[in-house]
């Protein structure tokens, strides 16, 4: 492999890895910003990201072999975008009680509500993971099953690799 693009999954795995361990990685980050004054943004975030990876180092490995294996480039960024969005709405739903007190925690800290509900979400995210990967996976399905439907009947107009693997072997 090359050496860009395993900088690539490298980095792929780590931005799933921060979305994951938000809380953990939200408060690395302003560790490192708080420890080197004029830091960009940009310098933060990549040594957040190396902090975290030390900090999971069994999660980050994992998700490095999935990206190095292709399965997330197997479901298009957009299907993977909104599949995490209704796996964390479904999951706020499920475990309501975690959520809208978490969520009023943030809010009274003086949060806009966008970044309350990403705070709340990553919290209750993080005390459910077994629940919110079932959640994810089963939004991914349902994905697949409406993709599959309409691979079939557009297949002749887009390219092959559009589509993902496991998608066109259903």
């Amino acid at each position: 492999m090359s050496g860009d693009r395993s900088s690539l999954l490298r980095k792929r795995a780590l931005r799933r890895l921060s979305h994951e361990q938000h809380a953990a990685y939200a408060a690395l980050y302003e560790q490192v910003l708080a420890e080197i004054p004029g830091l960009t943004r940009h310098h933060a975030r990549g040594r957040a990201w190396t902090r975290l990876r030390h900090k999971f180092p069994d999660r980050y490995l994992e998700l490095f072999a999935l990206e190095h294996g292709g399965i997330g480039d197997d479901v298009l960024p957009g299907v993977r975008s909104k599949s995490w969005q209704r796996a964390c709405a479904r999951l706020a739903g499920l475990r309501e009680a975690a959520y809208r007190a978490r969520y009023a925690e943030f809010r009274a800290q003086g949060m806009t509500p966008p970044k309350a509900y990403d705070r709340a979400i990553a919290a209750v995210r993080e005390g459910n993971a077994d629940l919110f990967a079932r959640l994810l996976a089963e939004e991914y399905q349902q994905w697949a099953k409406r993709y599959t439907g309409l691979h079939r009947s557009f297949e002749a107009f887009l390219p092959h690799n559009t589509w993902p693997r496991f998608i066109t072997m259903a």
